[in-house]
């Protein structure tokens, strides 16, 4: 529940560009903290809000769960459900073919790799082992 709490705080600060709870006196920022006191600034969205309002809830029985996090609406808007689904992923379904963007980007940031035979790196990616290229 802590690290939800505190991917909470980087997701606000990353949304917001600053911190949900700001004061130089340590008694006052923990009375904030304790009781979610914070606003948003910026133009986010409803659905990020309430992430981030769930994710910051100081009663660890009311926050939001990993799970929980994983189905938000806010986190699945327009996005492949690969993405999030690990158990998907891994069930083999996802596993028979690499997607060209993700070669596309890997021979963008490692130009060599393009000379090596491309069965060994779709091999390499879609293997649990991996392999140092």
């Amino acid at each position: 529940m802590a690290d939800v709490w505190s991917a909470g705080v980087v997701l606000f600060t990353m949304l917001e560009g600053s911190l949900p709870f700001e004061n130089e006196s340590n008694p006052v920022l923990y009375k904030l903290i304790k009781q979610a006191k914070f606003s948003f600034h910026k133009t986010i969205s409803m659905e990020a809000q309430d992430l981030i309002n769930r994710m910051l809830q100081p009663n660890t029985l009311k926050r939001i769960t990993i799970e929980e996090i994983k189905n938000h609406p806010w986190l699945n808007i327009n996005l492949d459900k690969y993405l999030f689904d690990y158990n998907t992923i891994h069930s083999g379904m996802f596993t028979k073919e690499v997607n060209p963007h993700v070669l596309n980007e890997l021979f963008r940031m490692k130009p060599e790799l393009a000379q090596l035979d491309l069965n060994l790196i779709k091999d390499a990616i879609l293997s649990k082992k991996g392999h140092d290229f």
